[in-house]
């Protein structure tokens, strides 16, 4: 992300999927708390509650092409091979992502469409796990420094609700699907 940031159009597209995000909003930026605040009264009320972390990733796309031909895609994406749970143990989540059957019908389309004389594409929802709700436990992010509120400033560890499924989510697929 350092580097993308020294180029104008990686910063551009960082830039435009962060505001999108916010705009829907993916996370509760009002209800900012103190982790260890959300965390001991998690633990109070046995109620499963879990931790990870937002942050953005930047790709070339057609990075085969010459510089003019190149496209920079930014991702704000959750980190979740880094859950933890209210004890601060890793959190554990059953397999839920894109179904075996979406995969293989996926496979037999583009086998049938390189066929001669056959067309065909499958394609995903645009943003689509970001429309959906995120569901399950209660989820609490931390935000890079950098994206958050003045506000927030007083806060020594803060974390805010994740409002939207977001891609690295162990149980965005199952929410979208």
């Amino acid at each position: 992300v350092q580097e993308a940031n020294k180029i104008p159009a990686g910063r551009a597209a960082l830039e435009k999927e962060w505001k999108k995000l916010e705009s829907k909003p993916a996370w509760d930026l009002k209800g900012v708390r103190e982790f260890d605040d959300v965390r001991a009264e998690a633990q109070r009320s046995g109620k499963t509650t879990h931790f990870g972390r937002v942050y953005p990733l930047c790709f070339v796309k057609h990075s085969e092409l010459s510089p003019e031909l190149r496209v920079y895609k930014g991702r704000v994406v959750f980190q979740g091979n880094n859950v933890t749970d209210e004890s601060g143990f890793s959190a554990l989540f059953s397999d839920q992502g894109t179904s075996a059957s979406h995969l293989s019908a996926a496979k037999f389309l583009d086998a049938i469409a390189r066929m001669p004389g056959n067309n065909g594409q499958d394609s995903d929802a645009m943003a689509a796990y970001t429309q959906a709700p995120h569901m399950g436990d209660p989820t609490w992010v931390r935000i890079p420094r950098e994206r958050q509120p003045a506000s927030w400033a007083k806060f020594k560890d803060p974390v805010c609700r994740l409002k939207k499924n977001l891609y690295g989510h162990p149980t965005a697929g199952a929410g979208w699907q």
